[in-house]
């Protein structure tokens, strides 16, 4: 899932050069290699998944919201109303309710943009029981900064 953040960042989708590649065709051509910079000062770009408690999906707020922030690339949901997130999911990539790319035009913008989406994004299961659990602790980060 690289591609959904060098694409926003460098104006490339590596998947589709990896495509390209894959057919036997050249993976990408000199107007594609200049726009790769590895120093890309001013912008920071990050992806948060969203782990879920077991249950039934009974009702999501805020994820228009989300969505539409412009620090938000891409959203990949993988469950929606009625879905079921079974016990033996926990402590796999089944257990995430979804997948933010992210890019901020530096890291306090992204950190903010993480607090927001952990605010904003609420999942209820159909008792209406918060489903959201273990969120991003966004002091590991600024503390070894």
């Amino acid at each position: 899932l690289t591609y959904k953040i060098t694409e926003p960042l460098y104006g490339i989708n590596d998947m589709h050069m990896m495509i390209r590649f894959a057919l036997g065709e050249e993976m990408f051509d000199a107007e594609q290699i200049q726009k790769v910079n590895l120093i890309h000062a001013k912008k920071c770009a990050a992806q948060l998944t969203i782990p879920l408690r077991a249950g039934t999906v009974g009702r999501i707020e805020g994820l228009d919201a989300v969505k539409k922030r412009k620090q938000v690339v891409d959203f990949l949901q993988y469950y929606h109303v009625g879905d079921v997130i079974q016990t033996k999911s926990l402590g796999t990539q089944s257990q995430h309710f979804g997948r933010v790319s992210i890019v901020g035009k530096d890291r306090e913008d992204v950190f903010e943009t993480v607090a927001y989406i952990q605010n904003e994004l609420q999942v209820f299961d159909i008792v209406g029981n918060q489903m959201n659990t273990m969120p991003f602790d966004l002091n590991r980060v600024t503390a070894n900064v």
